[in-house]
């Protein structure tokens, strides 16, 4: 957040962390209590553990009348900053954030969920400075768009960690099956991903789904996932 707000020219009047974060011009402090009174927008980059204590910490500063506090978690509930304050919001980037990646925000959904029109226009504002595209939701919302990104993101990149410890096994490089995952998510981009779902299970293949059973009858854990993924793609397959 503070490079992308860099470099459109906002750059942000303060940052605390507990470590140093590589912002250069932006000062900063580890201690919450050095935090400065007088921001208009307060973003709680934290995890959703922190955020009470974090939250709680804060609204103890006399923060300006109309400053915004906003929590960036997909997660947490709404309710966790509007006990403490007025105008309080969430800016949830609907993406992965990897240290050493720089995100461009121009590719990004940002959801965002308020308290009020106040806070609205205040982190819609913010957000499409970055270029970010905008999506207003309420918690249910919030609720089941966090589940679905775990379910797309973070189970997807398991899986592939998983096949990628198997095919080290046999000295094979992962690298094998990155053209395959282009293509799987570049057909998703403009069709229903049911309707290109491909492979033994959903053709029913009964002899492919018993040779890698057979493949795995070694490794419980990894013998239940296939058998349920097998249902979940085709609940009529007669898994092995």
């Amino acid at each position: 957040f503070c490079k992308a707000f860099a470099d459109k020219g906002h750059s942000p009047i303060q940052i605390y962390n507990r470590s140093k974060v590589e912002c250069p011009g932006v000062p900063q402090v580890n201690n919450l209590e050095e935090v400065t009174p007088d921001a208009d927008v307060y973003l709680l980059c934290v995890s959703d553990g922190a955020l009470p204590d974090i939250s709680k910490a804060l609204a103890v500063k006399n923060l300006k009348q109309r400053a915004v506090v906003a929590h960036c978690s997909g997660a947490s509930p709404l309710a966790v900053l509007e006990q403490y304050f007025p105008h309080c919001g969430v800016c949830w980037p609907l993406q992965s954030f990897s240290k050493s990646i720089q995100v461009a925000f121009s590719k990004v959904t940002v959801g965002v969920q308020t308290s009020n029109q106040h806070t609205r226009e205040v982190l819609v504002s913010l957000m499409q400075k970055l270029g970010a595209t905008i999506q207003l939701l309420n918690e249910q919302q919030r609720a089941e768009l966090h589940l679905a990104a775990v379910l797309v993101n973070n189970f997807s990149n398991a899986l592939f960690s998983l096949a990628q410890k198997r095919l080290e096994k046999q000295a094979l490089p992962f690298d094998l099956l990155r053209p395959l995952i282009n293509e799987t998510a570049s057909k998703i981009q403009e069709t229903d991903p049911s309707s290109v779902q491909t492979g033994p299970a959903i053709r029913n293949d009964q002899v492919t789904l018993q040779r890698h059973l057979d493949l795995i009858k070694d490794d419980a854990e990894l013998t239940q996932l296939y058998r349920l993924f097998t249902k979940i793609i085709n609940p009529g397959a007669d898994t092995p």
